[in-house]
């Protein structure tokens, strides 16, 4: 196998909080008036930094956004509900298993914020398979996804070259990232927030570039090069 690293998403990925996510950036935007529905955001917010997603309902909208004011708010609604409902997306644990017997390093790329990323990760002890070294979030690089800042980072700190490196996600902002890094891209619609993203959601990531779209974690030995 030519895979040495696999680098994950994380929500959607590896914890199953899209759902929980979206509610909670609908409410933080209502406190701000702006009405947007969770479908909405699942169509053009999936993937972006909390930034980039500010200026995507500003222009939406046509009304300013406190992005600050926001990502405080939208942190807060998240961390209520997180405790009692984060869980880790189903198989995650027996494919990250598999993959660490074979020798294949294991990275995070996510547009989340580091500190709340480790938070999910205490909640779903998902944290025994990454060190935080290898946790890389939006804030270290300089462009977000759909840019390949953050893939190449995660690799450069592993040591592995790109095209040794596969990559899974479940946005189009993520695919076109990883296509752009040079990376296998590796779409992933096993989540529960698949059928909130439309009917054409393997599509979308099939024409953002992905190599292939799973639905099971479990497929993802098959899949690597």
């Amino acid at each position: 196998m030519q895979t040495k690293l696999v680098i994950f998403d994380n929500d959607g990925v590896l914890v199953d909080s899209e759902v929980i996510i979206k509610d909670a950036l609908v409410d933080a935007y209502a406190a701000q008036s702006i009405a947007i529905e969770r479908e909405w955001a699942f169509k053009h917010l999936q993937g972006l930094s909390s930034r980039d997603n500010a200026l995507a309902v500003q222009e939406f909208s046509g009304q300013p956004v406190d992005a600050d004011l926001m990502i405080d708010t939208y942190i807060a609604q998240f961390k209520a509900r997180m405790r009692e409902e984060l869980n880790p997306t189903p198989h995650i644990f027996k494919a990250l298993e598999m993959l660490r017997e074979e020798g294949v390093k294991l990275s995070v790329a996510t547009s989340g914020g580091l500190e709340t990323t480790y938070e999910k990760f205490s909640v779903t002890a998902l944290d025994q398979f990454f060190e935080k070294e290898n946790i890389i979030g939006a804030e270290l690089v300089e462009k977000g996804k759909p840019a390949p800042d953050i893939f190449l980072l995660a690799a450069k700190r592993q040591g592995i070259a790109p095209e040794d490196c596969a990559v899974v996600e479940d946005s189009v902002a993520g695919v076109k990232g990883a296509v752009a890094a040079g990376m296998q891209a590796i779409g992933y619609i096993g989540a529960s927030h698949a059928p909130y993203t439309g009917e054409d959601y393997k599509d979308r990531l099939m024409d953002a570039g992905a190599d292939v779209v799973i639905d099971d974690h479990l497929s993802l030995m098959d899949v690597l090069r």
